[in-house]
């Protein structure tokens, strides 16, 4: 979202006068500074014919949440471009649009989509590091994406939340679960992880790999994860995002332990513990 009234009447800020205006770098789009000042909030929802249209309100929320949980690969070069977001993030996204007046039913589905595994869309993950507006603009054209490497976390955050939605869930949201069935697991990793130039980065992810199905993760994970004209379409990579691979992108790492620890459904990972799937720390962005 880049354009200016939207911006204020959906998150209640602008842009000051002492922001620079018509800079652009090709090279360092980040360059000039953006400062943003507060205005005063609605006192109550938005009007409907203010509000964007259905379809470029999934658009919106779907290029989020396939840009927190693929974002841009960086590389060395661009550390300085954080991408620290995990999928709370995009529940806290959700509860806002509620809150300015979005009908309830256009989030229902769209999680309920979500926790089905796919989705149609015509959002795309990121294709540049930093995008332009351009890139926002575009309407790919409908593709069947697959979600499924998220929807075990994404499931198991809704149950946690859901409670707190400022709207209901649509009845075959048969994957969330009770709050008891909603428990925080630790894992401990053996050897230290981080390399020292990457140590302080938040771009990590916890990656399930089941072992039994396929023996070991590839180097480069990131085409198996992304489905789209840019990933990898193959049956074989169909096969890996559908049966093989899982990913959990809210967690807390402890430097001194080397422990990982995170919220799961206990089905699941009974499920996968008593499969001997494999852990990972992976780079989101790689």
């Amino acid at each position: 979202m880049y354009d200016r009234k939207l911006i204020g009447t959906h998150f209640g800020v602008k842009l000051s006068a002492t922001t620079p205006e018509g800079y652009e770098d090709d090279m360092y789009p980040l360059m000039p500074y953006y400062k943003w000042e507060r205005v005063a909030a609605p006192s109550k929802a938005l009007k409907f014919e203010e509000l964007m249209p259905q379809a470029s309100l999934t658009r919106w929320l779907y290029s989020h949440f396939v840009k927190i949980c693929l974002p841009y690969e960086r590389g060395p070069a661009f550390d300085l471009v954080y991408a620290p977001l995990n999928l709370t993030m995009f529940i806290r996204l959700l509860v806002h649009v509620s809150e300015l007046g979005y009908p309830a039913h256009w989030l229902s589905t769209l999680i309920n989509n979500l926790l089905g595994g796919e989705v149609t869309t015509t959002a795309r993950a990121p294709r540049r590091y930093v995008l332009k507006t351009q890139d926002v603009d575009k309407v790919h054209p409908p593709r069947k994406v697959s979600v499924k490497p998220w929807t075990m976390e994404f499931a198991a955050l809704i149950s946690i939340w859901q409670p707190l939605l400022p709207f209901g869930l649509i009845s075959s949201c048969r994957l969330l679960a009770p709050l008891d069935e909603i428990h925080e697991y630790t894992a401990r990793f053996p050897h230290p992880f981080f390399h020292p130039e990457s140590g302080h980065l938040p771009h990590f992810m916890l990656v399930f790999w089941n072992q039994q199905k396929l023996e070991s993760p590839p180097a480069n994970l990131r085409p198996l994860l992304l489905d789209d004209e840019d990933g990898d379409t193959t049956t074989s990579a169909r096969f890996v995002r559908s049966e093989v691979v899982r990913v959990v992108t809210t967690f807390n790492w402890s430097t001194d332990r080397q422990t990982a620890t995170f919220w799961l459904r206990r089905g699941d990972m009974a499920e996968m513990v008593g499969e001997d799937w494999l852990l990972f720390v992976w780079r989101t962005d790689f």
